[in-house]
């Protein structure tokens, strides 16, 4: 089960496993933008050791030359609650603790999104991850864009 509780937009986003995903008892679904030029991707920055900066930056270059727009709003259980409401088309990071990713996790998958580390290996919450979920063609796309970078 999951629960993301966005306090200052007054939603709360819920999901069970083979039970879908809700923001407020209302059904959520991923978003069906699959070409890049439309969609929105959300990100995390790095902030706790500067030696990560330098790859991030050659990852957002890669990525917001082929998109509409690239946010980072706040909390990455927001972020990858967006994701699974199809208000972003994907989103990355390179480093989410479980806690972080948890719950979202399943809110993308229950809305029909996927959830991998950048690898492409199934996520799980019981490690440190770097994070990567989108609907299915994004995603595909997202993977892709950062292994070259």
């Amino acid at each position: 089960a999951a629960v993301v509780h966005d306090a200052a937009g007054s939603e709360v986003f819920t999901a069970t496993a083979g039970g879908g995903a809700f923001v407020d008892g209302l059904p959520l679904r991923v978003s069906a933008i699959h070409e890049p030029r439309r969609a929105l991707i959300g990100t995390g920055f790095p902030f706790k050791d500067p030696a990560d900066v330098p790859p991030y930056q050659r990852q957002m270059s890669a990525v917001m030359a082929e998109v509409a727009g690239v946010r980072r709003p706040g909390a990455a259980s927001l972020d990858l609650a967006s994701v699974a409401a199809g208000r972003f088309d994907a989103f990355w990071e390179n480093l989410l603790s479980p806690w972080d990713f948890a719950a979202g996790m399943l809110l993308v998958r229950e809305a029909g999104g996927l959830a991998t580390d950048l690898d492409g290996t199934h996520l799980r919450a019981t490690a440190p991850s770097s994070v990567l979920v989108g609907n299915p063609g994004m995603h595909a796309w997202l993977r892709a864009r950062l292994a070259g970078a």
